[in-house]
């Protein structure tokens, strides 16, 4: 019996810790965000002519991938920000997708 609930414990405290995970939402609902700020997030005298995308994604305790918004300047060719969007979608709890989308030029 000891030799069952130990390695069961483990796996339990490894997938409630949340190691290695995007952000979640509800369980199977996409959820987009879309973030206004007076700092370095939002600039009104910046036109939003480009959108560059950069994408996380999270499977069990595995995640992957570049979500920054550095990196979504870089895919849309991006120099000036006008604004940040994040995107989250959440199957489960075991899939999660986080993506950053940046406006600018």
């Amino acid at each position: 019996m000891k030799k069952v609930l130990v390695p069961l414990c483990a796996v339990a405290a490894l997938m409630l810790a949340g190691c290695g995970t995007v952000p979640t939402g509800t369980v199977a609902a996409p959820i987009m965000l879309d973030v206004k700020d007076s700092g370095p997030v939002y600039d009104a005298s910046v036109r939003d002519t480009k959108v560059g995308r950069a994408t996380v994604t999270g499977i069990i305790l595995v995640s992957f991938g570049d979500g920054s918004i550095a990196a979504a300047m870089r895919d849309g060719g991006i120099t000036k920000v006008n604004r940040v969007e994040y995107e989250y979608q959440t199957i489960l709890y075991m899939y999660t997708k986080k993506t950053t989308v940046v406006y600018g030029e």
